[in-house]
Order: structure tokens, then C-alpha cells, then sequence
């Protein structure tokens, strides 16, 4: 029987029929009052029909009976920011991170950061392996508070030559000429995660602290 309603349920969703598909997941419910699942699914419901307010009750149920619940606090974290409540989002995110581990919701956490213009705690973190996501925001970041300067010290340290560096980014000789001595003030993110790769280095290295 649960079985059924849940391929009911699923199928309404995915047509778009929410309030529906929340009346089946409601039956379903009936069924197995246990199931944080079916919560969440409630939940997401709701979230998508903007009723947050019923979206939230059920987050709450959940993170009640699972406080490590991931799906519910990353849709938790959607509120929060849909409302502008950026700390606590930031909350959350920091939450998540610390049962997933994982790069992509660390970079999360520095976008939030971003977000409320809290630059200087993103470089704060050890950051073992970053991704490009995490690259991205560390760059965002940069750009707000430094300019483009270290790339040729860190050529040198590497020695490997001007040359070499504009072959393998593939840019033109005139972009690449106005980077490489400081006569840019923006970067193209997918360079500066090119740069990193080839340069062994983090985007930190990359950029200076300038005064505005």
C-alpha cells in the first residue's frame, strides 16, 4: 500500500501537481508516521508551492528526530536565504559541512561569507583539497579586496618561463600581457583555477592585499 502511494506521490511531483502529490504523501504518512523521508518530501512540497511557513514546520519535525538530516538543512539553508537571514544560513551551511565534508559545501559556506562581505574569514580555513567551486569563491573574494600581482614571483620560484605560462593558459598575448604585469583588474575565474593547477598554488598566492 505505501509502496503504491509513494510511486503515486513521486509521479504527481513530478508532473508539478504539489498540492496533490502532499495529499498522497499525507496518506502515505498515515502509513508510517516514522519516515523522515515522507517529512521532507511534505517539506519540499511546500517549499515549491512558497508556503515556507508549513515547509519549516515540517524541517522542524525532521531535525528533531535527525538533526543531521542533510537534505532538510540544505532546504532549511534555502529559506534562510530567500529570507536574507545570511547568518543564519551561514549556520547551517557550517552544519552541513561538518557531517558531509564535503568541497562543494564548504564552498558554500564561502559564499555566504561572500555574501556578507566577510572576505578575510574565507582564507581562515585549511583547505586540504579545493575544487573548483571552492576556487570560484576564494576568487570572488580576491577580487573585492586585491588585485592580480604574484603570478610572476610564483613563475620564477617554479622556473618556468612568461612563455610557458601564456602557451598553456591559451589566452591572447595582449590579455596575458596586461595579467602577467599587474595591468588588470579583472581575471576570468576559470584562469585563475588554470593558474592554480599550474603554479601548485592557492588563489591567496595569487593576489596581494591593496588599500582602496
Amino acid at each position: 500500500m505505501i509502496k503504491n502511494l509513494l510511486q503515486e506521490g513521486f509521479a504527481l511531483k513530478d508532473r508539478g501537481h504539489y498540492k496533490h502529490a502532499i495529499e498522497v504523501f499525507y496518506k502515505a504518512l498515515e502509513e508510517d508516521n516514522t519516515s523522515t523521508e515522507l517529512l521532507f518530501e511534505i517539506a519540499d512540497l511546500y517549499y515549491r508551492m512558497q508556503n515556507e511557513e508549513r515547509a519549516l514546520n515540517y524541517i522542524e519535525q525532521i531535525l528533531d528526530r535527525v538533526p543531521e538530516h542533510i537534505t532538510a538543512l540544505k532546504l532549511l539553508e534555502k529559506i534562510f536565504i530567500d529570507r536574507n537571514a545570511l547568518a543564519e544560513a551561514e549556520q547551517t551551511a557550517k552544519n552541513i559541512y561538518c557531517v558531509s565534508h564535503n568541497s562543494n559545501d564548504l564552498a558554500q559556506i564561502f559564499r555566504l561569507l561572500n555574501m556578507q562581505g566577510r572576505f578575510d574569514e574565507i582564507f581562515e580555513y585549511n583547505v586540504e583539497n579545493p575544487n573548483s567551486s571552492i576556487y570560484f569563491e576564494q576568487a570572488k573574494a580576491l577580487f573585492y579586496k586585491k588585485e592580480f600581482a604574484k603570478a610572476q614571483e610564483l613563475l620564477e620560484k617554479k622556473g618556468k618561463t612568461k612563455y610557458w605560462l601564456y602557451k598553456q593558459l591559451g589566452m591572447s598575448y595582449q590579455n596575458f600581457s596586461r595579467m602577467i604585469n599587474n595591468q588588470t583588474k579583472s581575471i576570468r575565474y576559470e584562469n585563475i583555477e588554470t593558474l592554480c593547477l599550474l603554479l601548485e598554488c592557492t588563489p591567496n598566492e595569487l593576489f596581494e592585499m591593496t588599500e582602496d
